[in-house]
């Protein structure tokens, strides 16, 4: 007996793991795309003022382009050189203006003009305001225009801005040991998906083998469900609660993106464990949760209602024996 219930419960685990492991599989990973909407979030969640700095910041950097020639700020910073030559064509501006010669963008030179002689440039250098951002800024000289000509508003402005970096290059998931083995048994079960459900009928098969009773069978293929329909939709559960509850505070992220002195703390990590746990979590994957919720409960109500059945018979057979 005691070796019947170590193998149903070692078969049962072993399903378990399988279904659970083949619906996260078969749910493709968009790193790009869980950034963008992981940027986004950060966003929403923060406080009015962390937004109003963050969009102010990031307007002072746009204003400070000079699209004719394609300088960032990033090389105004750094080159001393185009420093400079962006000082000199400054200040005889009004020279080359009165001798008839075309100016090329020319309002986009008079507002870096106004933004150099301002000091803003000098104090967007000092911030280090959009240093990491590619060199190849397309992306980003698009989401400026877009903004300028009220076609996006604040939220789209600021995740196109701190996307706009991967817009150009192929994104991958850091690499990481435990993120590697876990494609490695994704990649596994979407490359051999026959293997696999010829494993699965084997052990469900074996399930059967062991219980040698249909309707104890049946009961265990609901307690398989109702497990799997748990470990689906617990975490995620989870994740709604903490933020119902607690409450999601991404104003320490947003301030530290481009103000500096970002530093990581429990709240840090665990703010961004939940909003990548959130967005990770597909309508595919919670449907089959709840789908596989419902089937266990309805066979826990079969197990119910086949044991006060089987009580009743056995009253009857009772009373029927009885004296």
């Amino acid at each position: 007996m005691f070796l019947k219930k170590v193998g149903v419960w070692l078969v049962r685990t072993v399903i378990i793991i399988l279904i659970v492991s083949y619906i996260f599989s078969s749910v493709t990973l968009d790193f790009r795309a869980l950034a963008k909407g992981v940027f986004e979030d950060v966003y929403v969640y923060a406080d009015e003022d962390a937004q109003e700095q963050t969009i102010d910041r990031l307007k002072k950097a746009c204003s400070s382009l000079n699209r004719g020639s394609l300088i960032t700020l990033n090389q105004i910073c750094t080159n001393e050189t185009i420093m400079e030559a962006l000082w000199e064509t400054c200040l005889n501006y009004e020279t080359i203006k009165e001798s008839g010669q075309t100016i090329e963008n020319e309002k986009e030179l008079v507002e870096t003009c106004k933004a150099l002689e301002s000091g803003e440039i000098k104090k967007s250098c000092e911030e280090n305001v959009l240093q990491e951002l590619s060199p190849d800024m397309e992306e980003f000289v698009s989401v400026c225009d877009d903004y300028k000509e009220d076609k996006i508003e604040d939220r789209e402005f600021f995740v196109g801005v701190v996307s706009s970096p991967l817009g150009n290059q192929d994104m991958e998931l850091p690499k990481m040991d435990l993120l590697d083995k876990y494609h490695q048994v994704t990649r596994f079960l979407n490359d051999h998906k026959i293997i696999y459900f010829v494993v699965l009928m084997i052990l469900v098969s074996l399930l059967y083998f062991i219980i040698a009773d249909l309707r104890e069978f049946f009961i265990q293929i609901g307690d398989i469900s109702m497990s799997i329909g748990f470990i689906i939709l617990l975490p995620y559960l989870i994740a709604l609660l903490y933020d119902k509850f607690v409450g999601i505070d991404t104003t320490p992220i947003l301030s530290g993106i481009f103000g500096g002195g970002f530093s990581l703390n429990v709240q840090v990590i665990v703010t961004s464990l939940m909003l990548m746990f959130l967005r990770i979590y597909s309508g595919y994957v919670l449907v089959l949760g709840i789908v596989f919720l419902a089937v266990g409960l309805g066979l826990k109500v079969y197990k119910v209602m086949s044991k006060v059945k089987e009580h009743e018979v056995k009253e009857e057979k009772s009373e029927n024996h009885g004296p």
